[in-house]
């Protein structure tokens, strides 16, 4: 299997089996593209947590179950208050950690640009994978 970049910058996963006395040869052709995600979360106190994630969903299931970090258990820092999107993984880690370099009043800004009374945007998300994951006859 080899991961190749195009000229256009996506990635293309090849299947190549070697055959004897040949050349590899392409089997199939898929797209590795992905959406990552950079995310502020807050608590009530308004503790930041900054990180990025592949799959935001399944990382704030996890937060918000007691399955994340340590310090998102510690501070409570659960509420997701903004988030990036990108295809470029890369790109969505150089985020993270520019984000993390700025000053706590920056940060703030940042958030209440667009999310001026501090919502929880997963809430919904959330619940629904509770929801989901709940199994028939047990306590939630």
């Amino acid at each position: 299997m080899a991961l190749v970049r195009n000229l256009e910058g996506s990635w293309k996963v090849y299947l190549m089996p070697w055959h004897i006395g040949g050349a590899p040869q392409r089997m199939t052709e898929k797209p590795a593209m992905s959406t990552h995600y950079v995310y502020i979360l807050a608590s009530f106190r308004r503790t930041l947590c900054i990180g990025v994630t592949n799959d935001l969903e399944r990382r704030l299931w996890e937060d918000s179950s007691g399955r994340g970090s340590l310090f998102v258990r510690r501070y409570n820092v659960y509420r997701l208050v903004y988030v990036e999107t990108t295809d470029d993984a890369a790109a969505a880690i150089a985020r993270e950690k520019q984000l993390k370099g700025w000053r706590r009043s920056k940060k703030i800004a940042l958030i209440e640009s667009v999310n001026p009374a501090w919502r929880d945007l997963g809430a919904e998300r959330v619940a629904v994978l509770r929801d989901s994951t709940r199994h028939p006859g047990r306590d939630p």
